[in-house]
């Protein structure tokens, strides 16, 4: 099928023509540009699953048992085609799949403001206890250069 779209009916219809330069004809250069609203996303927009999921055992176990599941409680009908139900059945796996990833990330936080936690206790406990080692707590800060006092006492001094 072929359309041919002149400009006077386009400009009354949306007033969307702008100037084409280029070499003339008897037609001008149409440009269309066709989106569903329903459609995909694509780029930043779209979602894709995490890779690392699939090293996970509770997620692959916890889809392993959705599938079938959501499968068994959605038979194809008049209300449910093959289309409707992988799309359903795909937003499913992506909520399962961003719980998981939550989750995780709570965890690994967890995780992190523990040792966070017992490393600020371990250091308290090292700067305040004396070790076998040392015999002394954490040693001292280390001393600048000794001073001299103008007098040529010779006193070294921490102070300056």
């Amino acid at each position: 099928m072929q359309a041919c779209l002149h400009p006077p009916q386009a400009s009354q219809q949306r007033g969307l023509i702008g100037q084409v330069v280029g070499s003339a004809g008897d037609h001008l250069g149409v440009s269309l540009s066709l989106t569903s609203p329903a459609s995909t996303l694509y780029g930043s927009a779209a979602w894709r699953l995490p890779l690392h999921l699939l090293d996970d055992q509770p997620f692959c176990e916890r889809i392993a048992a959705e599938i079938p599941a959501y499968l068994a409680a959605h038979p194809l009908g008049d209300a449910v085609t093959r289309g409707s139900r992988w799309v359903d059945l795909k937003r499913q796996v992506k909520d399962i799949a961003l719980q998981r990833s939550w989750a995780i990330a709570a965890e690994r936080r967890a995780a992190q403001r523990a040792l966070e936690s017992d490393s600020q206790a371990a250091l308290a406990a090292y700067e305040r206890t004396p070790t076998a080692e040392t015999g002394a707590g954490r040693p001292p800060p280390a001393a600048g250069p000794p001073h001299r006092c103008s007098e040529g006492c010779g006193a070294a001094s921490r102070d300056r």
